[in-house]
């Protein structure tokens, strides 16, 4: 088979230039035409929405939920998500859409503008109308873009504001100005204030812009950039940050305990597996494809830039995930396009036309596992009896029982208790205990109710856990029968 990269530079039957160097702008740019990225956009929002699934992942999506749910837009970290989505709620409500689709859209519909965009940065990078096309596709079937596209959470969103950064970077590589600096930086900013991620951003765009032109290397060129970009990704992340969210780094001691505490010796070992979970496997094909580049004398400088670029993302993921959490690649998102133009350097338009087909199909095989979980679920009618006459907050088990109350009443406060389990892993008796406790007066409060499910009960039992016999000890538990939910409810004991 013919090495793509030995074609004539702009050839159409691979779209990648002469010893593969990519050539910046010229007539293979000019020919990728913007109707070509809007419709691949437009193809992938329509995949995406079909697939939009109907429970959420793992914790935050709930969190999320609830509090646009309540009107409730600000977070500690990702500053613009809760407004961003708000607003695209409040014109999904016009147009019919229920708060959990609206928000389940709101994914799709920023996934899709991150495929868009990321077809524009191929263009710019010179992959010509076909290698533009083939990049968006390849983009839009990675299987953590599709997994993220299809269900309530921030990644989804953020991803349609990398792909600005990788845009303006690509223009950077073209053009590599000091302005052009300044433009990628602003972008890398407002990524940052969409997902607090976008910081690694900053430094994986400007490795692949310092790649692709080493002359940025001159050190008097490289303290400018430097300077630059840090000042305008800087400025533009704490101008948002005080503008729409001001307490986003008040938590941020609390986050690093909750962190820290889950990175013992005994989670090691799990590292490989950590790879696997999070670039491996959820960016297939193009992951695998950027692991043959290491050894492609032609491409290992690029892919050296791109695993540095992962070395951040890994850490954080390792860290924070833990052995006991798969996050399918969320982090690593917005490597899904220089990932995607190695691929494409390496073996054109074509051939990863294929590798987004398997892409695709291990995507929707990913989002099908998540919902073929869902199992049995509660009865909704059975839960909200308990509400008619007082307000009402609930500690469910599962998936199979919060997902489909919150659907359909989104006001209520709902926790799972794997969250609950989750949030106090690193915490004394102590402080797990009081935070149980606040919780509890905070919900009672003015006559509120606390209802534990059996089946939340039945997980602290296997479990074994301290929270069960703090339960036992300072509360009491009073079993009801509501329909087919059984539940307890949680009541302090008098002093």
């Amino acid at each position: 088979m013919t090495d793509p990269v030995s074609l004539p530079s702009g050839s159409p039957s691979s779209g990648v230039p002469s010893s593969g160097a990519p050539s910046y702008g010229g007539p293979s740019a000019s020919r990728a035409r913007w109707l070509d990225g809007v419709l691949c956009a437009l193809g992938a929002l329509l995949v995406y929405a079909l697939l939009g699934q109907d429970r959420f992942y793992l914790y935050d999506g709930e969190t999320f939920y609830m509090s646009v749910a309540r009107g409730e837009t600000r977070h500690f970290a990702h500053v613009l998500y809760l407004p961003l989505v708000a607003g695209f709620a409040r014109l999904g409500e016009m147009l019919g859409l229920k708060l959990f689709d609206a928000m389940t859209l709101a994914s799709g519909v920023g996934a899709a503008l991150g495929v868009l965009l990321h077809h524009r940065a191929a263009a710019v990078l010179g992959a010509g109308r076909a290698g533009a096309v083939a990049c968006a596709l390849a983009v839009a079937g990675v299987p953590a873009v599709v997994f993220f596209a299809t269900v309530i959470e921030v990644h989804g969103v953020f991803f349609a504001f990398a792909g600005l950064a990788w845009w303006a970077a690509a223009h950077a590589v073209r053009s590599p100005t000091l302005g052009r600096c300044a433009v990628f930086a602003v972008a890398t900013g407002l990524a940052a204030s969409v997902h607090a991620s976008g910081h690694l951003l900053a430094i994986a765009v400007a490795l692949f812009v310092v790649v692709q032109r080493p002359e940025v290397l001159r050190p008097r060129t490289l303290l400018a950039w430097g300077a630059v970009g840090a000042l305008a990704h800087g400025a533009v992340w704490a101008s948002l940050v005080a503008l729409v969210g001001g307490e986003a780094q008040a938590s941020g001691a609390e986050s690093a305990r909750v962190v820290l505490g889950r990175l013992t010796v005994d989670t090691l070992p799990h590292l490989p597996w950590t790879v696997w979970d999070e670039w491996l496997l959820p960016f297939a094909p193009v992951s695998l494809a950027a692991g043959v580049a290491l050894f492609r004398p032609g491409f290992r400088r690029e892919a050296l830039a791109l695993h540095v670029a992962s070395l951040p993302y890994l850490a954080l993921a390792f860290v924070y995930l833990g052995p006991r959490i798969v996050e399918h690649g969320a982090y690593f998102l917005p490597l899904a396009l220089p990932a995607t133009w190695l691929a494409f350097r390496q073996v054109g338009a074509r051939l990863l036309g294929v590798g987004a087909m398997l892409g695709l199909g291990l995507g929707i095989g990913l989002v099908w596992q998540h919902e073929a979980a869902l199992g049995e679920e509660v009865v909704v009618a059975d839960v909200m009896a308990l509400v008619e006459d007082r307000p009402a907050a609930f500690i469910l088990s599962d998936h199979r029982e919060a997902t489909p109350v919150l659907r359909e009443h989104g006001e209520l406060l709902v926790v799972r208790i794997e969250t609950m389990v989750e949030q106090q892993v690193g915490m004394t008796d102590e402080q797990a205990f009081l935070q149980f406790d606040q919780s509890h007066a905070a919900a009672t409060a003015g006559g509120g109710a606390v209802f534990l499910s059996e089946r939340a009960r039945q997980v602290l039992i296997d479990l074994d856990h301290r929270l069960l016999r703090h339960l036992e000890a300072d509360y009491v538990l009073e079993r009801v029968q509501s329909g087919s939910f059984t539940c307890f409810e949680v009541r302090r004991r008098p002093r």
